[in-house]
């Protein structure tokens, strides 16, 4: 292969690579997460204890990174947070 064709395949490829990080990036920046609190079932009844401050003030400060004070029926308690 002469140098110049090695050289144009090798710029193809890192141009490719370029491309596919680029739409990467963007598909993520699009995909960003407001956290909430999961649905609850109709019919649900949880324990009626209140195990998390449900302010929405001290939301993120009652419960662990990731989690939010959500009712579970009857009470609050620190939730998985899912996208929504």
């Amino acid at each position: 292969m002469v140098p110049n064709m090695k050289l144009f395949s090798f710029a193809r490829v890192l141009l490719l690579i370029g491309a596919a990080l680029v739409l990467t990036l963007q598909t993520s920046a699009a995909q960003v997460c407001t956290p909430r609190c999961p649905p609850i079932a109709p019919g649900t009844e949880g324990l009626c204890v209140e195990l998390c401050t449900s302010a929405s003030v001290s939301r993120q400060q009652s419960c662990p990174s990731g989690k939010l004070c959500c009712s579970n029926g009857c009470g609050h308690v620190c939730m998985t947070a899912i996208c929504g």
